[in-house]
């Protein structure tokens, strides 16, 4: 349903009714000033839905009327000129992301009203300042995160969950750190004792800090809690600290099992993960711009999500054998790496793991790997050929989807589970499948299949010597791409690739003329 309101400027919005109130769902107007409205077909407009004005940078100045109270996740994602809200006094729950990244809204009064402010509700906003008031019992993590120009979040003092010391936000008995602020120009802080929580994000985005020290008290810290802070070399700790240390300024749980967060601006370009480390935990290492090369250790099972999500300079990695999970997001937009090999015990890569990793342009995913996230491997704009193992079995939606330059898809095994998203926009990839294998029909994941069955044929007259040369011709598929190789000793055979070769028409001859420097010589084909 659409309706058309004057609103100064003919606005657009659409919507949906529910249980007889109204959520605004998209707006399509010129921008500028808009009022949302606050009754239309003698309903009320009680909520502003998920993503509802998402990237409207048209937007200035938003005025929400008393009927709403719910303002939904992302409602007002990336609004980048959005400079003014009024919010209606009956708003009580503002959901995840519903003003992150605003940067022209540099100031907001929250009613008496609210109750809930998700996490990363403001994030990324331009706010300058900040008033919790009496009736907010719920604030998520990173609410507050990367508001560069924030110095300090004040709390209203009839608050029963929050307060606030030397800016910082707290739970009421200061025994939960909340939120840091970002623009706060302090080079260290020093958690003090007495705290025993810092909530996730709590430090994130806060480019002046370049120490911070845990004191003994800290008992858990939470995801992300110190990552994307651009100037941070060290984290300490307390030694009487029962449950995390610090070794070379890279912060660890007490047995240095799990590395929990490395500093982002540590000094050198490498980083050799300790033997013995187990876990790289969520954002351990995102965002961390100096990191080239990390060496990860053979204790390694686990990456989690984002472990190491835009290390924009990481070159390549190579995971151990005893890991078996790769955690969502977890090589996010690391667009320098050129090189990842994948340990031989993977089963899962999860949801846009390697997602948006430019560099990349070949990749052998091992027989192990059984199951590929959705988007596991999306906008890996410089990837041309991928092997996938024999053990695939299912591909999530858009796996590979909008890589542009990707040509040769080679399957092992039996077809996989797959929507026709899987290679979405990867308009120049041929699919192909090994013979005995089944399941496979004239299309997969929206790219034409291909019998990928090059081979000799022995009453070819070209089989033989010709003109000093031993040579034969391939017969296949045409366009198939057939990488020669060649060994002296099937006992313990080393093979070498002779040429590549693209059966054009549907055939190529190859020739070898070292032949002769040999008392034997063996051939064999295999995908490039």
């Amino acid at each position: 349903m659409a309706l058309m309101l004057p609103l100064g400027a003919e606005a657009q919005f659409s919507f949906t009714t529910n249980s007889g109130t109204i959520t605004i769902t998209g707006y399509s107007g010129p921008g500028g000033t808009v009022t949302i409205p606050s009754m239309t077909n003698g309903l009320k407009v009680t909520a502003i839905g998920v993503e509802a004005f998402m990237q409207c940078r048209t937007l200035t100045n938003l005025i929400i009327p008393t009927n709403v109270t719910t303002i939904g996740v992302a409602a007002f994602q990336v609004c980048t000129n959005l400079a003014s809200v009024t919010l209606g006094t009956n708003v009580s729950y503002i959901e995840p992301l519903a003003f992150d990244a605003c940067l022209a809204l540099t100031n907001i009064a929250i009613p008496a009203s609210v109750t809930n402010i998700d996490e990363s509700a403001f994030a990324d906003c331009g706010l300058t300042s900040l008033a919790i008031p009496s009736n907010v019992t719920s604030i998520g993590d990173g609410a507050f995160t990367a508001c560069l120009a924030l110095n300090s979040i004040s709390v209203d003092p009839l608050n029963p969950c929050f307060s606030s010391s030397s800016g910082v936000l707290f739970d009421k008995n200061l025994i939960t750190l909340i939120q840091y602020p970002s623009g706060n120009r302090a080079t260290s802080y020093s958690v003090s004792n007495g705290v025993a929580v810092i909530q996730g994000s709590a430090f994130s985005g806060c480019p002046y800090l370049t120490a911070i020290t845990i004191s003994a008290s800290v008992t858990n810290i939470g995801a992300g809690a110190m990552s994307g802070c651009y100037g941070l070399g060290a984290i300490n700790v307390n030694g009487a600290n029962s449950c995390y240390s610090s070794s070379n300024g890279v912060l660890f749980d007490k047995q240095q099992a799990t590395l929990l967060q490395y500093p982002n601006v540590m000094a050198g370009a490498s980083y050799t993960v300790p033997n013995g480390v187990v876990t790289i935990g969520t954002n351990a290492f995102s965002t961390c711009d100096n990191l080239v090369t990390v060496t990860l250790p053979s204790s390694l099972k686990n990456i989690e999500q984002e472990a190491f999500g835009t290390c924009l300079y990481l070159s390549s990695v190579t995971i151990p054998p005893g890991v078996t999970n790769i955690g969502g997001d977890a090589f996010y937009c690391c667009q320098k790496m050129t090189n990842a090999t994948i340990g031989a015990n993977v089963t899962t890569i999860e949801v846009g793991a390697f997602s948006y990793d430019s560099g990349l342009t070949r990749l052998v995913l091992p027989n192990s790997v059984t199951n590929i996230g959705d988007g596991a491997f999306t906008q890996c704009s410089g990837l041309t050929n991928l092997i996938l193992g024999a053990g695939l079995t299912s591909v999530g939606s858009d796996a590979f989807s909008y890589c542009a330059n990707l040509s040769r898809v080679y399957f092992t095994g039996n077809a996989p589970a797959g929507d026709s998203t899987v290679f979405s926009g990867d308009n120049n990839a041929t699919i192909y499948y090994l013979p005995d294998t089944s399941d496979w029909g004239s299309t997969f994941g929206g790219r034409a299949t291909v019998l990928w069955a090059p081979q000799v044929q022995p009453g070819d007259p070209t089989l033989g010597v010709r003109t000093n040369r031993f040579g034969f011709t391939i017969k296949g598929a045409t366009n198939l791409v057939v990488v020669v190789d060649a060994c002296t000793n099937l006992t313990s055979p080393s093979w070498s690739a002779l040429a590549t070769v693209t059966l054009s028409n549907g055939s190529s001859y190859f020739s070898d003329s070292q032949w002769t420097n040999y008392t034997r010589r063996f051939y064999r084909f295999r995908s490039p």
